[in-house]
């Protein structure tokens, strides 16, 4: 099942190395500002992006996206993980927009 929200980007957490021989997803900290497909209860949520340039505008906090999230990660995915998301849980991006 996919989830989509709206929400500000409220924590990147930590830069994940470059792609190579293990691949490693960093953990962010959103603030939810609306549920626009599938339900979410909660007021934060926790999104893995693949390999995300935290130097880059769209990645810096405050900005806000409009993520499609599911589950499920990719195969051989490791979370660099530094959140306390054991109510929660966690998501993957698998599309965003900038809004």
């Amino acid at each position: 099942m996919t989830l989509v929200v709206e929400a500000e980007l409220v924590d990147p957490g930590r830069q994940a190395p470059r792609p190579g021989p293990f691949f490693i997803v960093s953990i962010m900290r959103y603030r939810v500002l609306a549920v626009l497909a599938g339900e979410y209860p909660h007021a934060h949520i926790y999104v893995g992006h693949h390999w995300a340039d935290l130097r880059a505008p769209e990645f810096q906090r405050g900005a806000r996206h409009r993520l499609e999230l599911t589950r499920e990660f990719p195969k051989g995915a490791t979370l660099l993980n530094e959140f306390d998301v054991s109510v929660e849980g966690v998501y993957y991006c698998t599309a965003f927009d900038v809004l």
